[in-house]
């Protein structure tokens, strides 16, 4: 670890907003297990919200919070608990969670620490429990997991989703760009068909569009050939 780094970590500023995260998170905790909808709403929001802040060395409290087995122990009631909308923000906050704490390249040494191996487990046992759900922001942060943990099964998801929802055209492109390859060459060739049907329908959809062919290695393809 850098000398800069270290010296940060032992100063005073680090103590006292290690303190107000741990105050903060622990509060988060506790309203994920509210009696009251609103209340675990609020709480997933707020956790939400930690998960995607601009990451520092000031969140490693954050880091810490988020690979221990403890933030599992706590998120699998909520998630069962959960409407749709809490659910989906939940899932969410895992993804990014594991992402950008877990295995993001800026925690440099500390990602050597044997702390992935339940989190890629958990990823897709998560995904396969919510990727039929009926709600389909759920479905899509689910087939998120399961593409993010090589599980084909995430791109059938997409490919169900999608034209039900074409808003989520932009989720299919950000997996592409940030999961790992695990599509057959069958569902490239469907991933193509449905993004060029769904800017077709859609022509405010044409960039991301471009993107998923440019990502796919297809950027050559027109659309929507006369």
């Amino acid at each position: 670890m850098e000398p800069h780094i270290i010296s940060l970590l032992q100063s005073d500023k680090y103590a006292r907003n290690a303190a107000a995260l741990e105050a903060e998170m622990a509060r988060i905790t506790e309203d994920l297990g509210s009696t009251s909808a609103e209340t675990r709403l609020q709480s997933a929001r707020a956790l939400n919200r930690l998960a995607r802040a601009e990451l520092s060395w000031m969140l490693l409290p954050v880091r810490n919070h988020f690979r221990s087995a403890d933030f599992r122990d706590i998120v699998d009631p909520a998630l069962r608990a959960a409407d749709d909308r809490t659910r989906a923000i939940l899932l969410n906050t895992v993804r990014n969670a594991y992402e950008r704490y877990i295995v993001h390249p800026m925690w440099g040494d500390l990602r050597s620490e044997d702390y992935g191996s339940w989190w890629e487990e958990w990823l897709h046992s998560t995904g396969e429990t919510f990727v039929d759900n009926a709600d389909l922001p759920t479905r899509c942060e689910a087939a998120y997991l399961l593409a993010l943990t090589g599980d084909p099964r995430g791109w059938e998801a997409y490919l169900e989703i999608v034209p039900r929802r074409s808003a989520l055209l932009g989720q299919l492109e950000l997996a592409i760009l940030l999961c790992p390859d695990s599509r057959t060459p069958t569902q490239v060739d469907s991933i193509l068909a449905l993004t060029d049907e769904t800017e077709r329908r859609y022509p405010k959809q044409a960039f991301t569009a471009q993107s998923i062919r440019d990502a796919l290695g297809a950027g050559h393809r027109e659309a929507n050939p006369a």
